[in-house]
This record gives structure tokens, C-alpha cells and sequence, in this order.
């Protein structure tokens, strides 16, 4: 679990800071233009939300199949789906394709919650268990801050070309990876070899 969360929670909110920064880098050419990378990237700043959901549904459901329970995942998969229905009709009016993409965010935790609640009792987070998720959060909001300030900094390198933007992003994505790293190892979140062999994985 802390894991996944070490990867999992600085990629998403790295993604809700510089989305449109990423997208464009990957796909504006052609008739892909800057237009159509600011609402990819609006919609991949909603989808990030949900990245750590997505990746804990993952990781909880093979403890229902460890007791040879198949029916609650699927009947929880079930309701994030009618709550993912309702959202998005309920959103898109508002936010357009965005509210699609936060809809489906919020059923992912949904799932997540109900997940959780199902496996009370077998699933115990200690109070390490806790210091180090509160570590890895504190570092993910320093590392945002530090990409919020950087982005603003380089705001003239980003619009400048195709090479510049791509340089400008790898700049950002190291310079956010280094925040990070040094976060969670000051804060002992995790050993220098954890924090290698997850992103590996």
C-alpha cells in the first residue's frame, strides 16, 4: 500500500499541475493544437484525481479474492459505476468533458471507501503506517508548490517552441522527481533503495 502511494501520489498531483505542459509535449503537432492540449489537459488534471484510487482499488480487491469473495468487488464496482453515471450527467452541464473526468474520479474513491470499509479489521495501518502516508503528503505539497513557482518562472521557455517546450517540461518533471525525492528521504518516508526500487516498478 505505502508502496504504491510513494509512486502514486506525487504522479498525480505532478499531473494536476503541469498538465497541459505534458500533453503538449506528447502531442501538439499537426492539427493537434495548443487549443486542444489546454482541454486534454484540463481533462487529465480531473482524471489525476483519481490516479491514487485507481491504483488502491488495485490493491485492495486481491483481498477480497485471497477469502475467495468475488461478489462484493463486483457489486462495489457496480455502485462506483451508478455514482459515475450520476456525476457526469450532473457535472457536464457545468464543466463540460471535464465533469466527465471528475465524475469518474470520484466514483474511483468511492470505490476505494467501500473497498475499505469491507476489509476493516484485515487492513490495519499503525501509527508508522500513518507517519510515513503523512510524510509522503507533505512532501507531494511541497513538490507542487516548488512546480507551481518553477512553471511560473519558466513560463517564457514553455511558449518559446516545440524543443524549448520539451526541454522546459523535462526540466520541470526532474526538478519536481528531486523535490520529491529529497522530501520523502528527509522525512524518512521511505530508504533511498525503496524509493528506486518502486519507481522501477
Amino acid at each position: 500500500l505505502e508502496m504504491a502511494m510513494i509512486v502514486t501520489v506525487p504522479a498525480a498531483i505532478a499531473l494536476m499541475v503541469i498538465p497541459q505542459e505534458i500533453i503538449s509535449v506528447i502531442f501538439e503537432r499537426g492539427t493537434f493544437t495548443s487549443s486542444d492540449s489546454f482541454q486534454t489537459g484540463r481533462a487529465l488534471g480531473a482524471f489525476a484525481i483519481g490516479l491514487p484510487g485507481y491504483v488502491l482499488i488495485k490493491v485492495l480487491q486481491p483481498g477480497y479474492f485471497a477469502r475467495e469473495n468475488t461478489k462484493s468487488p463486483m457489486w462495489m464496482a457496480g455502485i462506483s459505476v451508478i455514482v459515475n453515471i450520476v456525476f457526469s450527467l450532473l457535472l457536464f452541464p457545468f464543466f463540460g468533458h471535464v465533469g466527465i473526468a471528475i465524475a469518474t474520479s470520484i466514483a474511483a474513491w468511492v470505490n476505494v471507501v467501500l473497498l475499505w470499509i469491507g476489509l476493516r479489521g484485515f487492513v490495519v495501518l499503525k501509527a508508522e503506517n500513518w507517519r510515513r502516508l503523512r510524510g509522503m503528503v507533505i512532501a507531494s505539497l511541497v513538490m507542487a508548490l516548488g512546480l507551481l513557482g518553477a512553471k511560473a518562472l519558466m513560463a517564457g521557455w514553455i511558449d518559446a517552441g516545440p524543443w524549448a517546450k520539451a526541454i522546459s517540461t523535462a526540466i520541470l518533471v526532474g526538478f519536481g522527481a528531486t523535490i520529491y525525492g529529497v522530501g520523502v528521504l528527509s522525512l524518512r518516508v521511505t530508504s533511498f533503495s525503496e524509493l528506486r526500487s518502486a519507481f522501477r516498478k
